[in-house]
């Protein structure tokens, strides 16, 4: 698709003999196309996975950038089970990626405070301003703390899982004493499932050189107010 909106794919199969159960020839899913959201996952959470339990490290997902692009923000959801980690303060990382293997860390987000929520979902601006991403392959990680840093004894960082759609070489984890060596593939622990963490680029439509208020009045109302204001032109 080259434009955004929702698409319908519908899967339909046929046989030459007589079918004794027609209503199950034919499958439809819908696809929301955005331009600014990348992720491999449906939404629908099924479960988490973490990494080592007082250990630092990160687990993620791998994106392939076609064309140039700014990352503004990432967007993740942290299974807090128990509340252990309630409090806790984790940030996302943009990694680059050297020979289909993460390499360095080459942005990084504010640090959000984890709830009480079983489920949350957090959105953490990248410090400083929209990064700009060549084209190329990318690691977006949470960062798991270290005790020093705060992470509570016999805890760890779960990041939300979906049961679709995974794609194998995808989901990369790495922590101290990961028994493959550095990073590795979920899969190569037997768990084939994207996680729910998601990029936002910054809409290019929306530069700030695009603007011009030139001729056009912007109105405010209620004006006081102190509840609900409406901007428009």
């Amino acid at each position: 698709p080259i434009e955004e909106g929702t698409y319908t794919s519908t899967y339909s199969v046929a046989i030459r003999k007589t079918d004794a159960q027609p209503s199950n020839n034919t499958f439809t899913k819908n696809t929301e196309v955005t331009t600014n959201t990348y992720a491999r996952d449906d939404g629908i959470i099924n479960g988490s996975l973490g990494i080592a339990r007082d250990n630092g490290g990160y687990l993620g997902q791998q994106y392939d950038i076609l064309e140039s692009q700014d990352i503004s923000s990432i967007t993740f959801v942290i299974a807090n089970k128990e509340e252990i980690i309630t409090g806790l303060e984790v940030r996302a990382t943009v990694w680059d990626m050297v020979d289909g293997v993460p390499d360095a860390i080459v942005a990084a987000t504010e640090f959000v405070t984890v709830t009480n929520t079983l489920n949350d979902t957090y959105t953490a601006n990248i410090i400083g301003e929209a990064f700009a991403l060549a084209p190329g392959q990318y690691l977006v990680a949470i960062e798991q703390p270290t005790a020093e840093n705060g992470l509570p004894v016999g805890a760890t960082v779960q990041l939300a899982i979906t049961e679709t759609i995974f794609t194998p070489g995808t989901t990369w984890i790495n922590w101290p004493e990961n028994p493959n060596g550095s990073w590795s593939n979920s899969e190569d622990f037997g768990f084939n499932f994207p996680f729910l963490i998601r990029p936002n680029f910054q809409n290019q439509s929306l530069a700030v050189e695009d603007f011009n208020l030139e001729n056009n009045t912007i109105v405010l109302y209620p004006n006081p107010s102190s509840d609900i204001v409406t901007i428009s032109n």
